[in-house]
């Protein structure tokens, strides 16, 4: 549940994967039917939060999760690690990251990237349009190794969901259609 609070904490960035207990007041944000579409908790300030478990004093000691395990993660509570290399430097608010098998969008703001620096990442798992994502993550580059080559995908590999990786097709083309100048 999200927790707002009237004065921001000078550190809040130490909650981040604590298990805290808050003491508040319980509201949410109605649309123009008065449904409620989203609950939260309103607090004051950090004497209204307990910490319960502090969070680990090195995020990034965690074990790895594989890219293909991911999903499965979703319901964590706590942030996973994932390793991969860039594919591009960062693009719609993020990075694309492939590990040998597969692709991954994580949203972040990382530091400079570019096609070919292998990352670790740090963050929440959630599903994403079509695939696992990572949200709210810390990135670092760790080395640095060949730019990727894309994948040549077929059209059943497309139909499949081939999201989040740097790919490749061949095609006929059939048709070109201008609209507009483009």
């Amino acid at each position: 549940i999200e927790v707002r609070f009237d004065e921001i904490p000078k550190d809040i960035r130490s909650l981040v994967d604590a298990e805290i207990r808050v003491r508040g007041l319980a509201a949410a944000d109605i649309n123009d039917h008065r449904q409620i579409v989203q609950a939260y908790v309103r607090v004051g300030g950090m004497g209204d939060v307990d910490v319960l478990v502090a969070a680990p004093r090195d995020p990034f000691s965690v074990a790895l999760t594989p890219l293909a395990e991911l999903q499965h993660s979703s319901a964590a509570p706590h942030r996973v690690k994932i390793h991969g290399v860039a594919l591009g430097p960062m693009i719609a608010g993020g990075l694309f990251l492939r590990d040998e098998d597969r692709g991954v969008f994580v949203q972040c703001a990382a530091p400079e990237v570019k096609a070919g620096d292998v990352v670790e990442a740090l963050g929440f798992p959630e599903m994403g349009f079509f695939s696992a994502q990572l949200s709210d993550a810390e990135c670092r580059v760790v080395e640095s190794s060949p730019i990727p080559e894309p994948r040549l995908a077929t059209v059943k590999e497309l139909a499949d969901g081939c999201d989040a990786d740097l790919i490749m097709v061949e095609a006929q083309v059939l048709q070109r259609l201008d609209r507009e100048g483009r």
